[in-house]
C-alpha cells in the first residue's frame, strides 16, 4: 500500500470524528480510522453522495481562499440536500431553504426555522452572485453568513 500522507491541518478537522482518544499527529494511529471509513462508505450509493459532499465540505473547510470555500459549502449542501426533480420545480435555493429549515436537529421551533429560512436565502443569493456575477469579496455580514451556513452543514 502507498504511504499515507496526512496534512496536520487535516488531522485537526479529524481529531473530533476519532473513534478513541489515541489520535495523535502520527500516520500510523489515523490510518486504521480512515481506513475504517472508507470502508463503511464504499458501496452504497447514498453513501457514495455522502462521500461527494464530504470532499466538497472538507475542501471548503481546508482551503485558503474564503470565496471558494464558500462555493465549495454550499455546493456540499446541495449534494447532500437537493433532488434534481424537485428543484425543477421550484427551484434548488427554495428547496434547499426549507429542507434545512425543517431538519430536526437545525430547526427545532418555529422562530428557529423562520431565522433559517431567511438567512439562507441570503446565503444562496452570496452564492449566486459568486458563482453568476463574479463576486470577489465577502463583507462582514457575508462572513457571518458563511459561518451560519458552515453550522448548519454540519447538524444537517
Amino acid at each position: 500500500m502507498v504511504g499515507l500522507r496526512v496534512a496536520s491541518g487535516f488531522i485537526r478537522l479529524l481529531r473530533p470524528l476519532a473513534l478513541d482518544e489515541s489520535v495523535t499527529d502520527d500516520e500510523e494511529s489515523i490510518r486504521p480510522k480512515l481506513e475504517l471509513v472508507a470502508t463503511a462508505f464504499r458501496n452504497d450509493e447514498k453513501a457514495k453522495r455522502l462521500m461527494r459532499a464530504s470532499q466538497w465540505l472538507l475542501d471548503g473547510k481546508i482551503g485558503a481562499n474564503e470565496l471558494l470555500s464558500f462555493v465549495q459549502t454550499t455546493v456540499a449542501m446541495e449534494i447532500l440536500l437537493g433532488e434534481e426533480s424537485k428543484s425543477d420545480v421550484i427551484g434548488l435555493g427554495e428547496l434547499l431553504r426549507n429542507r434545512c429549515a425543517y431538519l430536526i436537529l437545525i430547526g427545532q421551533t418555529r422562530t428557529e426555522r423562520d431565522t433559517i429560512l431567511k438567512d439562507f436565502g441570503d446565503i444562496y443569493d452570496i452564492r449566486s452572485k459568486m458563482v453568476h456575477r463574479g463576486k470577489s469579496r465577502l463583507d462582514s455580514r457575508e462572513k457571518t453568513l458563511f459561518h451560519k451556513l458552515q453550522w448548519i452543514i454540519t447538524r444537517g
